[in-house]
C-alpha cells in the first residue's frame, strides 16, 4: 500500500510541473499573439485577456477530466509544440525588428530601449510620462515632432569641453560626441503610451562614412520606432549630419520639415534633420537620396 501511494504521489507531482510548462508555455504564447498583431496597445490587453482565461478553462478542464492523458507522451509531445510556436513566433518578431532596423551603418552610432508591452502604462499627459523618465539631468530639450498617432521629445546633451588632454575620455569618440535623444510617445483616444528611446553619439566616425550612407544608416535607425508602431500609415525618420546643404537634400522627393544646427567640437556645424511622411514600406538601401553633390566622397569633418 505504501509502495503504490509513493507512485501515486510521484505521478500528481509529475502531472503538476508538466501543467504548469503546459500553462506556462500558453501564456507565453497568448503573450506573442497578442503583441504581434499589429493592435493599438488599447486593444493589446482585450485580445490578451480572453486568451487567458480560456488557458485557465483549458487547464481545469484538463486536470479534471484527462488524467490519463496528462500522463502520457501525447501530452508531452503538445508541450513541446507549444513551445515550439513560441520560439516560432519569437524568432518572426525579432526578425521584423532586424528588418526594420537594418545592418546600415554610418556616421552616427544609435541605441534603442524601445518596448511593445501589452500591459504599458498609459498616461493622461505628455508632461506626466515626462515627470515619470528618468534622463540624465545634463539633457535638454530642443524640440517636438506629433503627428496623427505619436509625439517624439527630442534632447540634447552638448559635447563635454573640460577634458584632459591626452586622456582617454578624449579619445574616445562616443564619450566626445554630442548626444540627441528621442523619447517616443504613442496616443491614442487621449491616452499617451511611452514607447521608450532613441539615443543618438552624433558624427562619431566622420572620416569612415559618405554623406549618403549616413542619411541611409540614419534612415534604417528611424524604422526600429515603426517596429512598435505596426499600425502607423507614415513614418517620419530623423538623424544627424555634417552636410551643408540640408535644405536641398530630398528623401523620396520630400525635403527636410526640420532642420537645427549644432556646434561640433572642432567648431564645424552639424545638422538635426528630420522628415516626416515617408512611406511606412519605405527600404533605406533603395531609397532615392537626391541633393548630395557628395556622394562618393567620405565626410571630412573631424567632430
Amino acid at each position: 500500500m505504501k509502495a503504490e501511494q509513493k507512485i501515486r504521489n510521484q505521478k500528481r507531482k509529475h502531472i503538476g510541473i508538466r501543467m504548469f510548462f503546459f500553462v506556462t508555455g500558453l501564456l507565453l504564447l497568448c503573450t506573442e499573439i497578442g503583441t504581434g498583431l499589429g493592435l493599438p496597445h488599447s486593444k493589446q490587453g482585450w485580445v490578451f485577456l480572453p486568451m487567458f482565461i480560456l488557458v485557465l478553462l483549458v487547464s481545469v478542464l484538463l486536470s479534471c477530466k484527462a488524467g490519463k492523458f496528462l500522463a502520457s507522451k501525447k501530452f508531452l509531445i503538445l508541450i513541446v509544440l507549444v513551445y515550439v510556436s513560441v520560439y516560432a513566433l519569437l524568432a518572426v518578431q525579432l526578425n521584423r525588428m532586424e528588418s526594420h532596423t537594418g545592418i546600415l551603418t554610418g556616421a552616427n552610432a544609435n541605441t534603442f530601449s524601445y518596448q511593445n508591452d501589452i500591459f504599458s502604462k498609459d498616461y493622461a499627459s505628455v508632461d506626466e510620462i515626462i515627470q515619470n523618465t528618468k534622463l540624465d539631468a545634463e539633457y535638454q530639450e530642443f524640440y517636438r515632432f506629433e503627428d496623427s498617432h505619436s509625439i517624439s521629445i527630442f534632447y540634447q546633451r552638448p559635447f563635454p569641453e573640460n577634458v584632459k588632454k591626452g586622456s582617454y575620455q578624449e579619445k574616445d569618440p562616443f564619450y566626445m560626441s554630442l548626444k540627441i535623444l528621442s523619447l517616443d510617445i504613442y496616443k491614442e483616444k487621449g491616452r499617451y503610451y511611452n514607447m521608450g528611446t532613441r539615443e543618438m553619439s552624433a558624427a562619431c566616425f566622420l572620416d569612415s562614412y559618405s554623406d549618403e550612407e549616413t542619411f541611409r544608416a540614419d534612415l534604417s535607425a528611424s524604422l526600429a520606432r515603426n517596429s512598435v508602431l505596426p499600425e502607423a500609415d507614415t513614418l517620419f525618420a530623423w538623424g544627424f549630419s555634417c552636410y551643408p546643404d540640408m535644405d536641398q537634400v530630398r528623401i523620396d522627393g520630400i525635403p527636410c520639415t526640420k532642420i537645427i544646427p549644432f556646434s561640433l567640437r572642432d567648431g564645424s556645424t552639424g545638422y538635426f534633420w528630420l522628415i516626416a511622411g515617408l512611406n511606412t514600406d519605405l527600404n533605406p538601401k533603395a531609397v532615392k537620396i537626391h541633393g548630395i553633390s557628395n556622394t562618393d566622397k567620405k565626410q571630412d569633418v573631424t567632430p
